[in-house]
């Protein structure tokens, strides 16, 4: 392998603005010719420039040729079409089928609900463990989010193991989210531990391990496909737009902006940049508001002087 890249390789003293426009043009582009995704462009691109970087800070080359490229990076939108986003409905439906399921799979219905009616992320949903949870009888409960469970692999979780346990997201390693519970999660929390009793965790797989992608992910296809057949606008929903089902059900209820993106674990500059949509329908509401208040209720001169 290394005879081969030194072959293929072309020298860091040589390489040129030029030359990196064109290996950042190869890097980000699928092999049907058609340009990756913004996020996944903008990881690779970044990825190269952090390697470059490090061979400047070790003297390897006097300057990083690409900050004279004129390559640009693509626009990206983070905003969401909230008409393919899941209702609290879709949400039921989900966890109804799930959970009659006569399979291993019907475990990882209250997972679904979780993401859908807290707004947690799939991944902290994942690392969370019955000492983090408040379930009263009766009212809301509470979640008291850590971290997340990642699924990383084993080259990549510095552990051998194929999860890893992050801290929170943009946050300190030792802050913790709380995340208040709907009383009717609070039921099917408890439904779901009174079937699965934990060891910790509070959702594992069949075998009692920390849950990934690949376990929950084939419930929620065969679900999909049963509740939401092509061309259903759902057929292609993921199980992390549940999460977006919070946000939006919060947001059209008049919940303070602030406290969402609180509960997600947002900044509000975030949150009103993914949810914008969501806004859509308050500007004829603020148009009202703002024609009964006194400081537009003033007279409009009949002709205006030049």
């Amino acid at each position: 392998e290394l005879a081969w890249l030194e072959r293929w390789s072309i020298p860091l003293a040589e390489l040129t603005p030029s030359i990196m426009e064109k290996a950042i043009g190869v890097a980000t582009t699928r092999q049907d010719g058609h340009p990756m995704a913004a996020t996944t462009t903008r990881r690779r691109r970044n990825l190269i420039k952090s390697a470059l970087d490090a061979a400047v800070r070790r003297d390897e080359v006097d300057i990083n040729p690409m900050t004279k490229m004129e390559w640009r990076m693509p626009k990206r939108s983070v905003e969401i079409d909230i008409s393919v986003v899941p209702s609290v409905a879709d949400i039921m439906d989900v966890y109804n089928h799930i959970a009659g399921l006569n399979s291993p799979g019907r475990r990882y219905a209250a997972f679904f609900a979780t993401i859908g009616l807290s707004g947690m992320r799939p991944s902290e949903v994942a690392g969370l463990k019955v000492a983090d949870l408040t379930l009263p009888d009766d009212g809301w409960g509470l979640a008291r989010v850590r971290g997340a469970m990642t699924a990383p692999g084993t080259r990549y979780s510095g552990n051998n193991s194929v999860t890893q346990s992050k801290g929170l997201k943009h946050r300190a390693a030792s802050d913790i989210r709380e995340v208040p519970l709907a009383p009717s999660l609070v039921a099917i929390l408890r439904r779901h531990l009174n079937c699965y009793p934990p060891s910790a965790l509070i959702f594992t797989n069949n075998v009692g391990a920390h849950i990934t992608p690949h376990n929950y992910g084939k419930a929620w296809s065969r679900a999909r496909s049963h509740l939401w057949p092509t061309p259903h606008p759902l057929s292609g929903a993921r199980a992390y737009d549940l999460r977006h089902s919070a946000a939006t059900t919060m947001l059209s209820a008049g919940v303070n902006p602030a406290e969402v993106a609180r509960r997600l674990g947002h900044s509000i500059d975030m949150l009103m940049r993914v949810y914008a949509s969501v806004f859509a329908d308050e500007r004829e509401r603020a148009n009202q508001l703002m024609d009964t208040s006194s400081y537009f209720l003033c007279e409009v001169p009949g002709t205006l002087r030049s």
